[in-house]
């Protein structure tokens, strides 16, 4: 009979004023040999020029979300509490129609769909509009969605 597997999740690592105070616990609450895992996208990959254009200013003193994606800045906020592996990895969505991708985007991807929705209606039109030429420009390759898995053991 195998062992049960005992596990800690940590969901929804993202930047946040006290972005470091955030860190501690996920590290307090992972025992010693516990693991964290997650992966963050890497900035300027697909479509990502398109939407950073639209993207607001993080709040100040709240980190940036692409940080997640950094080696340095992932090791400056967790190496202290945890050992780290990366494994950077390129990818790309399945070949689909822009306006498919849009619409999935739109209504399950939380960050994205916040985007949208804070735009005022000329600026959501002009980055749809963006957005789906940008998408068919990879035409029948799929849309590159390069990112980096972070890997980590509790100290």
């Amino acid at each position: 009979m195998l062992a049960p597997i005992q596990f800690h999740l940590a969901e929804g690592l993202a930047p946040q004023p006290g972005e470091r105070s955030a860190v501690a616990r996920v590290a307090r609450v992972c025992k010693p040999g516990g693991r964290l895992g997650f992966t963050a996208w890497k900035p300027e990959t697909g479509f990502s020029p398109v939407a950073e254009k639209y993207r607001p200013p993080p709040e100040p003193e709240a980190g940036d979300s692409d940080d997640w994606s950094r080696e340095e800045d992932v090791r400056d906020l967790l190496g202290e509490a945890f050992e780290l592996e990366f494994e950077h990895t390129e990818w790309r969505f399945a070949p689909e129609p822009a306006e498919t991708l849009w619409e999935r985007l739109t209504f399950a991807v939380g960050p994205f769909k916040v985007l949208v929705e804070s735009l005022d209606p000329d600026e959501r039109d002009q980055f749809h509009q963006e957005f789906v030429s940008c998408v068919d420009g990879f035409g029948d390759k799929g849309v590159p969605g390069d990112y980096v898995l972070v890997l980590g053991r509790s100290r």
